[in-house]
């Protein structure tokens, strides 16, 4: 078989592992076809290939599939050698201490950007991160954020691909996509007015690796109703602080614009958050 032929269906089978997630533990062939976009023979073939090496395990008695227990081995070598999940906690725990709101973390998947970690505001009116959770690149501030820090080629890539509405809010035009993807390398961080969740307003900024690109993003997410200019100013402090931080710990490189504009940012004196009240509400993003 031809070298780009075995890629591509390599590739094919992989892709099914971004399916499952916090709400989709077991998934039947028709479902996860349906999902993928592949016919059911197809999903069937790759399916089996991901069992036979322990990515996935499938139920005797009602067929369907579950992630296999190698991911658990191989997630515990990641974290041995890339502890990013014992980084990330203090860090997530710091941001959502400065900004009062929820923050997350997340890395890049087939489907977009996974959420794999989060901690939640303490207000009774705030968002609820799903671990799992898939964002879409043209959608998000993670998204937006994570391709101003990307090579041309895979922005194009990404961008010729359908880009779905989730929201009225959501820009869905690839030419006005790349206008928001230069604003927010300009800016160094990624914004999303209601283009995931309507009721949900939110801020990104990249992490790097050693070869100044973006490695994961971690990104703030408010209610609507409290991004004031005054709490945007102060949580991009907060994620321009948090992204040096963390980009430090796993060894990365900083690009020096980026550099420029959170020592910018960093330098502003800005005025504590106030403390109102608000009615009990939550809003939540389900998993994908």
């Amino acid at each position: 078989m031809p070298q780009n032929e075995t890629k591509t269906t390599t590739d094919k089978a992989l892709s099914l592992l971004a399916f499952f997630d916090d709400k989709h533990d077991w998934i039947g062939l028709t479902d996860l076809a349906k999902r993928a976009g592949f016919d059911k023979a197809s999903t069937l073939r790759h399916a089996s290939a991901l069992v036979r090496a322990g990515l996935l395990q499938q139920n005797p008695s009602h067929k369907k599939y579950a992630l296999g227990a190698e991911i658990l081995r191989l997630a515990r070598l990641r974290e041995q050698h890339f502890p990013f999940q014992a980084l990330i906690a203090p860090v997530l725990q710091d941001l959502t201490e400065r900004t009062g709101e929820t923050c997350h973390a997340s890395l890049l998947n087939p489907r977009g950007l996974a959420t794999i970690a989060s901690v939640e505001s303490p207000k009774s009116t705030r968002v609820h991160m799903e671990t799992g959770f898939v964002a879409p690149l043209h959608g998000s501030a993670s998204g937006l954020i994570y391709m101003a820090y990307s090579s041309e080629e895979q922005v194009k890539d990404w961008l010729s691909k359908p880009l779905v509405a989730w929201t009225p809010y959501t820009e869905t035009d690839p030419e006005r996509v790349g206008d928001l993807i230069k604003q927010a390398r300009a800016n160094g961080i990624g914004e999303s007015n209601r283009g995931v969740e309507i009721e949900v307003y939110s801020q990104a900024v990249p992490v790097f690796d050693k070869e100044r690109r973006p490695y994961a993003t971690l990104a703030v997410v408010t209610p609507f109703s409290r991004a004031t200019p005054e709490a945007k100013a102060r949580t991009a402090q907060a994620l321009f602080s948090a992204s040096l931080r963390l980009t430090q710990q796993l060894g990365g490189l900083t690009p020096p614009d980026f550099q420029r504009l959170a020592e910018t940012q960093l330098a502003k004196n800005l005025p504590d958050a106030p403390s109102p009240l608000a009615p009990s509400f939550e809003t939540r993003l389900p998993a994908a």
